[in-house]
Protein backbone atom coordinates (compact mmCIF):
# COMPACT_ATOMS: atom_id res chain seq x y z
CA UNK A 1 0.00 0.00 0.00
CA UNK A 2 1.07 3.51 -0.68
CA UNK A 3 2.66 6.00 2.05
CA UNK A 4 1.03 9.32 2.19
CA UNK A 5 2.90 12.67 2.97
CA UNK A 6 0.02 14.47 4.20
CA UNK A 7 2.37 17.37 6.06
CA UNK A 8 2.85 21.07 4.88
CA UNK A 9 0.23 19.91 1.40
CA UNK A 10 -0.45 23.06 -0.43
CA UNK A 11 -3.27 22.31 -2.61
CA UNK A 12 -5.89 19.76 -3.09
CA UNK A 13 -4.10 19.04 -6.35
CA UNK A 14 -0.94 17.41 -4.26
CA UNK A 15 -3.21 15.07 -2.45
CA UNK A 16 -4.65 13.62 -5.38
CA UNK A 17 -1.44 13.29 -6.40
CA UNK A 18 0.02 11.40 -3.76
CA UNK A 19 -3.57 9.41 -4.27
CA UNK A 20 -2.97 8.49 -7.86
CA UNK A 21 -0.52 5.54 -7.65
CA UNK A 22 -3.93 4.06 -6.28
CA UNK A 23 -5.15 2.96 -9.55
CA UNK A 24 -3.39 -0.26 -9.53
CA UNK A 25 -5.54 -1.23 -6.56
CA UNK A 26 -9.01 -2.33 -7.68
CA UNK A 27 -10.57 -1.68 -4.45
CA UNK A 28 -9.83 2.17 -5.27
CA UNK A 29 -11.61 2.15 -9.02
CA UNK A 30 -14.24 4.60 -7.28
CA UNK A 31 -11.39 7.46 -6.73
CA UNK A 32 -9.80 7.33 -9.86
CA UNK A 33 -12.45 9.74 -12.24
CA UNK A 34 -11.55 12.35 -9.13
CA UNK A 35 -7.95 11.92 -8.79
CA UNK A 36 -6.91 11.44 -12.64
CA UNK A 37 -8.65 14.68 -13.65
CA UNK A 38 -9.89 17.94 -11.69
CA UNK A 39 -12.85 19.71 -12.52
CA UNK A 40 -12.15 22.41 -14.56
CA UNK A 41 -9.92 19.24 -16.79
CA UNK A 42 -12.48 17.28 -17.14
CA UNK A 43 -14.51 20.39 -18.50
CA UNK A 44 -11.91 21.28 -21.02
CA UNK A 45 -12.18 17.57 -22.26
CA UNK A 46 -15.84 17.31 -22.67
CA UNK A 47 -15.99 20.89 -24.32
CA UNK A 48 -12.95 19.57 -26.66
CA UNK A 49 -15.21 16.75 -27.66
CA UNK A 50 -18.87 18.69 -27.27
CA UNK A 51 -17.64 22.52 -29.14
CA UNK A 52 -19.58 25.07 -28.43
CA UNK A 53 -21.95 26.34 -31.31
CA UNK A 54 -21.64 29.62 -32.71
CA UNK A 55 -24.73 29.94 -34.06
CA UNK A 56 -26.93 27.63 -32.05
CA UNK A 57 -29.39 30.58 -30.77
CA UNK A 58 -29.80 32.97 -33.46
CA UNK A 59 -32.62 35.33 -32.28
CA UNK A 60 -32.17 38.47 -30.95
CA UNK A 61 -33.97 38.56 -27.98
CA UNK A 62 -31.34 39.95 -25.25
CA UNK A 63 -33.58 39.03 -22.47
CA UNK A 64 -34.28 35.69 -22.64
CA UNK A 65 -30.44 34.90 -23.21
CA UNK A 66 -29.64 37.03 -20.47
CA UNK A 67 -32.38 35.62 -18.07
CA UNK A 68 -30.98 31.27 -19.48
CA UNK A 69 -27.53 32.23 -19.15
CA UNK A 70 -28.13 33.90 -15.69
CA UNK A 71 -29.96 30.69 -14.68
CA UNK A 72 -27.49 28.29 -15.88
CA UNK A 73 -24.46 30.43 -14.52
CA UNK A 74 -26.32 30.08 -10.59
CA UNK A 75 -27.13 26.00 -11.54
CA UNK A 76 -23.39 25.76 -12.18
CA UNK A 77 -22.46 27.25 -8.79
CA UNK A 78 -24.76 25.26 -7.01
CA UNK A 79 -23.25 22.07 -9.11
CA UNK A 80 -19.93 22.97 -8.72
CA UNK A 81 -20.34 23.64 -4.64
CA UNK A 82 -22.09 19.79 -4.75
CA UNK A 83 -19.34 18.63 -6.55
CA UNK A 84 -16.65 19.94 -4.50
CA UNK A 85 -18.65 18.59 -1.11
CA UNK A 86 -18.48 14.69 -2.67
CA UNK A 87 -14.83 15.01 -3.79
CA UNK A 88 -14.05 16.01 -0.08
CA UNK A 89 -15.70 12.91 1.20
CA UNK A 90 -14.13 10.61 -1.11
CA UNK A 91 -10.97 12.63 -0.95
CA UNK A 92 -11.19 11.93 3.32
CA UNK A 93 -12.27 8.54 2.76
CA UNK A 94 -9.28 7.75 1.08
CA UNK A 95 -7.06 9.14 2.96
CA UNK A 96 -8.66 6.97 5.90
CA UNK A 97 -8.72 3.64 4.35
CA UNK A 98 -4.94 4.10 3.29
CA UNK A 99 -4.19 5.20 6.52
CA UNK A 100 -6.11 2.13 8.01
CA UNK A 101 -4.97 -0.48 5.73
CA UNK A 102 -0.88 0.88 5.92
CA UNK A 103 -1.50 0.66 10.45
CA UNK A 104 -3.16 -2.75 10.15
CA UNK A 105 0.13 -4.79 9.99
CA UNK A 106 1.80 -2.41 12.88
CA UNK A 107 -1.35 -2.81 14.90
CA UNK A 108 -1.36 -6.94 14.08
CA UNK A 109 2.20 -6.87 15.27
CA UNK A 110 1.98 -4.85 18.36
CA UNK A 111 -0.96 -7.26 19.35
CA UNK A 112 1.10 -10.51 18.68
CA UNK A 113 3.44 -8.91 20.74
CA UNK A 114 1.10 -7.78 23.74
CA UNK A 115 -0.46 -11.29 23.53
CA UNK A 116 2.69 -13.14 24.33
CA UNK A 117 4.22 -10.98 26.56
CA UNK A 118 0.24 -11.42 28.65
CA UNK A 119 0.67 -15.16 28.01
CA UNK A 120 4.23 -15.56 29.38
CA UNK A 121 2.84 -14.40 32.48
CA UNK A 122 0.23 -16.15 32.82
CA UNK A 123 -0.32 -20.12 33.64
CA UNK A 124 -2.07 -21.13 30.59
CA UNK A 125 -0.35 -24.27 28.95
CA UNK A 126 -1.37 -23.58 25.27
CA UNK A 127 -1.02 -19.69 23.77
CA UNK A 128 -2.89 -21.32 20.11
CA UNK A 129 -6.19 -20.51 21.51
CA UNK A 130 -5.50 -17.00 22.01
CA UNK A 131 -3.68 -16.91 18.53
CA UNK A 132 -6.40 -18.31 16.96
CA UNK A 133 -8.66 -15.16 18.41
CA UNK A 134 -6.59 -13.05 17.54
CA UNK A 135 -6.19 -13.70 13.81
CA UNK A 136 -9.92 -13.84 13.88
CA UNK A 137 -10.06 -10.21 15.37
CA UNK A 138 -7.68 -9.12 12.16
CA UNK A 139 -9.51 -10.96 9.67
CA UNK A 140 -12.97 -9.71 10.42
CA UNK A 141 -11.28 -6.25 10.02
CA UNK A 142 -9.98 -6.69 6.35
CA UNK A 143 -12.91 -8.50 5.62
CA UNK A 144 -15.33 -5.17 6.98
CA UNK A 145 -12.61 -2.80 5.00
CA UNK A 146 -12.77 -5.44 1.88
CA UNK A 147 -16.76 -5.00 2.40
CA UNK A 148 -16.65 -1.10 2.43
CA UNK A 149 -14.34 -0.95 -0.06
CA UNK A 150 -16.81 -2.79 -2.35
CA UNK A 151 -19.43 -0.95 -1.70
CA UNK A 152 -17.70 2.29 -3.02
CA UNK A 153 -17.60 0.52 -5.98
CA UNK A 154 -21.06 -0.72 -6.48
CA UNK A 155 -22.87 0.65 -9.09
CA UNK A 156 -25.92 3.13 -8.11
CA UNK A 157 -24.48 2.91 -4.60
CA UNK A 158 -24.14 6.18 -2.84
CA UNK A 159 -20.85 5.68 -1.54
CA UNK A 160 -19.52 5.12 -5.30
CA UNK A 161 -18.44 8.67 -5.13
CA UNK A 162 -16.44 8.48 -8.43
CA UNK A 163 -19.82 7.64 -10.34
CA UNK A 164 -21.52 10.70 -9.10
CA UNK A 165 -19.28 12.57 -9.66
CA UNK A 166 -18.56 11.99 -13.01
CA UNK A 167 -22.36 12.34 -13.55
CA UNK A 168 -22.28 15.91 -12.19
CA UNK A 169 -19.39 16.91 -13.80
CA UNK A 170 -20.71 15.64 -17.03
CA UNK A 171 -23.85 18.00 -16.33
CA UNK A 172 -21.79 20.54 -15.28
CA UNK A 173 -20.02 20.62 -18.41
CA UNK A 174 -22.66 20.66 -20.68
CA UNK A 175 -24.08 23.19 -18.54
CA UNK A 176 -20.66 25.50 -19.10
CA UNK A 177 -21.15 25.14 -22.83
CA UNK A 178 -24.84 26.33 -22.67
CA UNK A 179 -23.35 29.07 -21.25
CA UNK A 180 -20.78 30.06 -23.58
CA UNK A 181 -23.37 29.69 -26.21
CA UNK A 182 -26.02 32.08 -24.65
CA UNK A 183 -23.39 34.34 -23.69
CA UNK A 184 -21.87 34.34 -28.01
CA UNK A 185 -25.53 34.91 -28.78
CA UNK A 186 -25.61 38.19 -26.07
CA UNK A 187 -22.34 39.12 -27.70
CA UNK A 188 -23.79 38.69 -30.94
CA UNK A 189 -26.97 40.84 -29.88
CA UNK A 190 -25.28 43.69 -28.67
CA UNK A 191 -23.05 44.43 -31.36
CA UNK A 192 -25.31 43.71 -34.00
CA UNK A 193 -28.95 45.74 -32.59
CA UNK A 194 -27.09 48.11 -29.86
CA UNK A 195 -23.88 48.94 -31.42
CA UNK A 196 -21.95 48.08 -28.21
CA UNK A 197 -18.80 45.99 -27.79
CA UNK A 198 -17.75 43.45 -25.92
CA UNK A 199 -14.64 41.76 -24.12
CA UNK A 200 -13.52 38.30 -26.32
CA UNK A 201 -15.19 35.35 -24.18
CA UNK A 202 -12.45 33.41 -21.54
CA UNK A 203 -11.47 30.93 -23.97
CA UNK A 204 -13.04 27.52 -23.22
CA UNK A 205 -9.52 25.60 -23.49
CA UNK A 206 -8.76 27.81 -19.65
CA UNK A 207 -7.74 25.24 -17.16
CA UNK A 208 -8.65 26.85 -14.02
CA UNK A 209 -11.73 29.16 -12.96
CA UNK A 210 -13.31 28.60 -15.85
CA UNK A 211 -16.98 29.67 -14.54
CA UNK A 212 -15.69 32.36 -12.50
CA UNK A 213 -14.39 34.60 -15.28
CA UNK A 214 -17.35 33.59 -17.08
CA UNK A 215 -19.41 35.26 -14.42
CA UNK A 216 -17.60 37.86 -14.55
CA UNK A 217 -17.54 38.36 -17.94
CA UNK A 218 -21.78 38.33 -17.69
CA UNK A 219 -21.35 40.85 -15.00
CA UNK A 220 -19.09 43.48 -16.43
CA UNK A 221 -21.02 43.30 -20.27
CA UNK A 222 -24.36 43.45 -18.22
CA UNK A 223 -23.12 46.68 -16.29
CA UNK A 224 -22.24 48.26 -19.32
CA UNK A 225 -25.52 47.16 -21.56
CA UNK A 226 -27.46 48.98 -18.30
CA UNK A 227 -25.56 51.87 -17.88
CA UNK A 228 -26.25 52.71 -21.68
CA UNK A 229 -29.68 51.49 -21.46
CA UNK A 230 -30.64 54.56 -19.48
CA UNK A 231 -30.27 56.75 -22.60
CA UNK A 232 -32.12 54.29 -24.86
CA UNK A 233 -36.07 56.22 -26.07
CA UNK A 234 -39.12 54.59 -27.60
CA UNK A 235 -40.89 55.78 -30.51
CA UNK A 236 -43.97 54.55 -32.62
CA UNK A 237 -43.71 54.99 -36.38
CA UNK A 238 -46.73 53.78 -38.33
CA UNK A 239 -45.89 53.62 -42.68
CA UNK A 240 -49.23 53.74 -44.60
CA UNK A 241 -49.18 51.56 -47.82
CA UNK A 242 -50.83 55.05 -50.00
CA UNK A 243 -48.31 57.36 -48.06
CA UNK A 244 -45.63 55.20 -49.20
CA UNK A 245 -46.73 54.57 -52.69
CA UNK A 246 -47.41 58.26 -53.11
CA UNK A 247 -43.35 59.10 -51.46
CA UNK A 248 -42.26 56.48 -54.17
CA UNK A 249 -44.68 58.33 -56.88
CA UNK A 250 -46.87 55.43 -57.41
CA UNK A 251 -50.05 55.27 -58.29
CA UNK A 252 -52.23 54.18 -55.77
CA UNK A 253 -54.75 52.59 -57.27
CA UNK A 254 -51.80 50.54 -59.22
CA UNK A 255 -50.51 49.28 -56.10
CA UNK A 256 -54.43 48.21 -54.99
CA UNK A 257 -54.88 46.62 -58.04
CA UNK A 258 -51.29 44.56 -57.42
CA UNK A 259 -52.43 43.76 -54.32
CA UNK A 260 -56.38 43.13 -54.81
CA UNK A 261 -54.94 40.63 -57.59
CA UNK A 262 -51.87 38.86 -55.76
CA UNK A 263 -52.73 39.30 -52.40
CA UNK A 264 -49.03 40.50 -51.75
CA UNK A 265 -47.12 43.95 -51.49
CA UNK A 266 -44.00 45.05 -50.51
CA UNK A 267 -42.48 48.03 -48.72
CA UNK A 268 -39.37 48.97 -48.78
CA UNK A 269 -38.19 51.02 -44.89
CA UNK A 270 -35.19 52.47 -44.89
CA UNK A 271 -33.59 54.29 -41.91
CA UNK A 272 -34.64 57.87 -43.26
CA UNK A 273 -37.77 56.74 -42.14
CA UNK A 274 -37.12 56.63 -38.78
CA UNK A 275 -34.37 58.57 -37.82
CA UNK A 276 -33.15 62.30 -39.01
CA UNK A 277 -30.38 62.47 -41.13
CA UNK A 278 -27.25 62.19 -40.29
CA UNK A 279 -27.69 61.20 -36.80
CA UNK A 280 -25.48 58.67 -35.35
CA UNK A 281 -28.82 56.55 -33.54
CA UNK A 282 -28.99 52.32 -34.00
CA UNK A 283 -33.12 51.48 -34.13
CA UNK A 284 -34.46 47.98 -33.05
CA UNK A 285 -37.34 46.86 -33.47
CA UNK A 286 -40.01 45.73 -30.03
CA UNK A 287 -43.16 44.92 -31.83
CA UNK A 288 -44.73 45.63 -35.15
CA UNK A 289 -48.96 46.12 -35.57
CA UNK A 290 -50.42 45.85 -38.52
CA UNK A 291 -53.69 47.24 -39.36
CA UNK A 292 -56.34 47.43 -42.37
CA UNK A 293 -57.90 51.16 -42.59
CA UNK A 294 -61.43 50.92 -44.17
CA UNK A 295 -65.02 52.24 -44.15
CA UNK A 296 -68.45 51.18 -44.09
CA UNK A 297 -70.06 51.25 -47.11
CA UNK A 298 -72.30 53.91 -46.35
CA UNK A 299 -69.71 55.94 -45.20
CA UNK A 300 -67.92 58.61 -47.81
CA UNK A 301 -64.98 57.29 -49.65
CA UNK A 302 -62.74 60.49 -49.55
CA UNK A 303 -59.62 59.12 -47.55
CA UNK A 304 -58.22 63.15 -47.00
CA UNK A 305 -61.70 63.86 -45.92
CA UNK A 306 -62.09 63.11 -41.42
CA UNK A 307 -65.13 64.83 -40.66
CA UNK A 308 -67.17 61.95 -42.18
CA UNK A 309 -67.20 60.56 -38.25
CA UNK A 310 -69.90 63.38 -37.03
CA UNK A 311 -71.39 61.40 -34.64
CA UNK A 312 -68.88 58.80 -33.34
CA UNK A 313 -71.97 57.36 -31.24
CA UNK A 314 -73.63 56.17 -34.64
CA UNK A 315 -70.75 55.54 -36.00
CA UNK A 316 -69.77 53.01 -33.29
CA UNK A 317 -73.00 51.14 -33.01
CA UNK A 318 -73.07 51.10 -36.79
CA UNK A 319 -70.02 49.39 -37.10
CA UNK A 320 -70.75 46.95 -34.32
CA UNK A 321 -74.22 46.43 -36.02
CA UNK A 322 -72.26 45.22 -39.25
CA UNK A 323 -69.74 43.60 -37.59
CA UNK A 324 -72.58 41.46 -35.89
CA UNK A 325 -73.83 40.71 -38.78
CA UNK A 326 -70.74 39.83 -40.60
CA UNK A 327 -71.01 42.30 -42.75
CA UNK A 328 -67.03 43.03 -42.73
CA UNK A 329 -64.83 41.77 -44.74
CA UNK A 330 -62.24 40.08 -42.19
CA UNK A 331 -58.53 38.94 -43.47
CA UNK A 332 -55.33 36.94 -42.60
CA UNK A 333 -52.41 38.57 -42.61
CA UNK A 334 -48.65 37.64 -42.71
CA UNK A 335 -46.06 39.97 -42.61
CA UNK A 336 -42.65 38.78 -43.55
CA UNK A 337 -40.11 41.02 -42.47
CA UNK A 338 -36.35 41.69 -44.24
CA UNK A 339 -33.73 38.86 -43.87
CA UNK A 340 -31.74 39.59 -40.65
CA UNK A 341 -27.80 38.42 -40.63
CA UNK A 342 -26.35 38.82 -37.42
CA UNK A 343 -22.74 38.38 -38.22
CA UNK A 344 -20.07 37.50 -35.42
CA UNK A 345 -16.49 38.06 -35.59
CA UNK A 346 -15.16 34.22 -35.13
CA UNK A 347 -11.81 35.27 -34.91
CA UNK A 348 -12.14 37.88 -32.17
CA UNK A 349 -14.90 35.66 -30.13
CA UNK A 350 -12.47 33.89 -27.54
CA UNK A 351 -9.77 35.72 -25.73
CA UNK A 352 -5.87 34.28 -26.07
CA UNK A 353 -4.54 32.17 -23.35
CA UNK A 354 -2.79 33.72 -20.17
CA UNK A 355 0.94 33.27 -19.42
CA UNK A 356 -1.06 31.36 -15.92
CA UNK A 357 -2.96 29.14 -18.36
CA UNK A 358 0.88 28.63 -19.92
CA UNK A 359 2.18 27.33 -16.64
CA UNK A 360 -0.70 25.03 -16.30
CA UNK A 361 -0.68 23.45 -19.24
CA UNK A 362 2.71 23.10 -18.94
CA UNK A 363 2.33 21.52 -15.70
CA UNK A 364 -0.45 19.15 -16.66
CA UNK A 365 2.46 17.73 -18.63
CA UNK A 366 4.48 16.75 -16.26
CA UNK A 367 1.93 14.34 -14.20
CA UNK A 368 1.70 12.48 -18.28
CA UNK A 369 -1.91 13.74 -19.08
CA UNK A 370 -1.42 13.47 -22.32
CA UNK A 371 -4.62 13.25 -23.59
CA UNK A 372 -5.88 16.90 -22.39
CA UNK A 373 -2.58 18.10 -24.25
CA UNK A 374 -2.63 16.37 -27.48
CA UNK A 375 -6.79 17.78 -27.54
CA UNK A 376 -5.19 20.87 -26.94
CA UNK A 377 -2.89 20.79 -29.84
CA UNK A 378 -5.21 20.52 -31.91
CA UNK A 379 -7.26 23.72 -31.53
CA UNK A 380 -3.65 25.58 -31.15
CA UNK A 381 -3.62 28.27 -33.84
CA UNK A 382 -0.33 30.35 -33.63
CA UNK A 383 2.45 30.69 -30.54
CA UNK A 384 4.46 33.55 -30.01
CA UNK A 385 6.73 34.76 -27.05
CA UNK A 386 5.86 38.23 -25.24
CA UNK A 387 8.36 40.61 -23.73
CA UNK A 388 8.56 38.96 -20.68
CA UNK A 389 9.74 35.59 -22.38
CA UNK A 390 6.48 33.95 -21.60
CA UNK A 391 4.83 31.54 -24.40
CA UNK A 392 1.30 32.65 -25.61
CA UNK A 393 -0.90 30.13 -27.40
CA UNK A 394 -3.90 31.37 -29.49
CA UNK A 395 -6.57 28.97 -29.92
CA UNK A 396 -8.72 28.78 -33.01
CA UNK A 397 -12.38 29.46 -32.50
CA UNK A 398 -15.26 26.51 -32.73
CA UNK A 399 -18.61 27.14 -34.11
CA UNK A 400 -20.28 27.54 -38.30
CA UNK A 401 -20.11 31.13 -40.03
CA UNK A 402 -23.43 32.83 -39.02
CA UNK A 403 -23.69 34.23 -42.53
CA UNK A 404 -25.75 31.31 -43.91
CA UNK A 405 -28.39 31.60 -40.89
CA UNK A 406 -31.12 34.05 -41.29
CA UNK A 407 -33.73 34.74 -38.32
CA UNK A 408 -37.43 32.84 -38.43
CA UNK A 409 -39.17 35.95 -39.88
CA UNK A 410 -43.03 35.31 -40.52
CA UNK A 411 -45.51 37.09 -38.19
CA UNK A 412 -49.18 36.68 -38.70
CA UNK A 413 -51.95 38.63 -37.14
CA UNK A 414 -54.72 35.37 -37.71
CA UNK A 415 -58.07 38.25 -38.05
CA UNK A 416 -57.83 41.59 -38.89
CA UNK A 417 -60.98 43.81 -39.76
CA UNK A 418 -61.24 47.29 -41.23
CA UNK A 419 -60.96 50.20 -38.47
CA UNK A 420 -61.52 54.13 -38.47
CA UNK A 421 -58.05 56.00 -39.18
CA UNK A 422 -59.04 58.14 -35.76
CA UNK A 423 -59.40 54.99 -33.68
CA UNK A 424 -55.89 53.28 -35.08
CA UNK A 425 -53.97 53.95 -31.91
CA UNK A 426 -56.65 51.78 -29.56
CA UNK A 427 -56.53 49.30 -32.14
CA UNK A 428 -52.64 48.25 -31.78
CA UNK A 429 -52.02 44.52 -31.05
CA UNK A 430 -48.27 44.58 -31.43
CA UNK A 431 -46.86 41.05 -31.97
CA UNK A 432 -43.94 41.11 -29.95
CA UNK A 433 -41.77 37.98 -30.86
CA UNK A 434 -38.47 36.60 -30.39
CA UNK A 435 -38.02 36.26 -34.53
CA UNK A 436 -38.62 39.89 -34.42
CA UNK A 437 -37.50 41.70 -31.15
CA UNK A 438 -34.79 43.66 -31.24
CA UNK A 439 -34.19 42.86 -35.35
CA UNK A 440 -33.66 45.90 -37.50
CA UNK A 441 -36.35 47.47 -39.16
CA UNK A 442 -34.82 48.41 -42.66
CA UNK A 443 -35.15 46.55 -45.62
CA UNK A 444 -38.50 44.62 -47.42
CA UNK A 445 -41.29 44.21 -45.58
CA UNK A 446 -43.49 41.41 -47.63
CA UNK A 447 -47.58 41.84 -46.57
CA UNK A 448 -49.70 38.74 -47.76
CA UNK A 449 -53.40 39.30 -47.05
CA UNK A 450 -56.08 37.19 -48.11
CA UNK A 451 -59.75 36.84 -46.72
CA UNK A 452 -61.37 35.05 -44.15
CA UNK A 453 -65.12 36.14 -43.40
CA UNK A 454 -65.92 35.35 -46.58
CA UNK A 455 -64.17 31.79 -48.18
CA UNK A 456 -65.94 31.87 -51.26
CA UNK A 457 -64.14 34.22 -52.55
CA UNK A 458 -61.31 32.15 -54.12
CA UNK A 459 -60.14 34.57 -56.75
CA UNK A 460 -59.06 38.56 -56.65
CA UNK A 461 -58.63 40.33 -52.77
CA UNK A 462 -62.10 41.69 -52.02
CA UNK A 463 -60.49 45.15 -50.81
CA UNK A 464 -64.25 46.75 -51.25
CA UNK A 465 -63.93 47.80 -47.93
CA UNK A 466 -60.10 48.86 -47.31
CA UNK A 467 -58.63 52.04 -48.06
CA UNK A 468 -55.20 51.51 -46.69
CA UNK A 469 -52.62 49.32 -44.93
CA UNK A 470 -50.55 50.29 -41.92
CA UNK A 471 -47.60 48.62 -40.76
CA UNK A 472 -46.65 50.44 -36.73
CA UNK A 473 -43.40 49.87 -35.21
CA UNK A 474 -42.86 50.04 -31.19
CA UNK A 475 -39.31 51.00 -31.55
CA UNK A 476 -36.51 51.33 -29.02
CA UNK A 477 -33.60 53.86 -30.24
CA UNK A 478 -30.00 54.41 -28.86
CA UNK A 479 -27.85 57.18 -29.67
CA UNK A 480 -23.87 56.82 -29.77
Amino acid sequence: MIKLHLENLNSVQEMKNQLLPLETESDFNWLMPIVNFSLDESVIIYLNNHEPDSSKFITLDLREHMTEATNLINNCVSKRNEIFEIETQALTSAIEYVQILNTINDDKTISDLNLKAIFNLSKEDKIDDFESAMQSKFTNINLMLKTKLGFHNQKGNPLNYGERTKYLRKIYADNIKNIYERLIAIKRILKYSFNQETKPLPNYIEVSNNLDKLVWWMRDTVYKFEKLEQSDYIIQKSISLVNYAISKGIMVNVLFNQLNLTGEIEINVSEQDFIKSGMQERVRILGVAANVIGFPSWLPTNSEDEKYIVNNARANSEKENIEANKDITLYYCEVIPPEQFPKIDLELLYESSTEEEEELILSLNQIDRSKILNDIVDRIESIRINPNGKIITTYKPIGIPIDDVKLPNKLIFGELYPIYKSSINTNLNFSTESSIKNASPEGIWKIKLKNVSNPVILGPLDLTQVRDFVLTFNLSVRRF
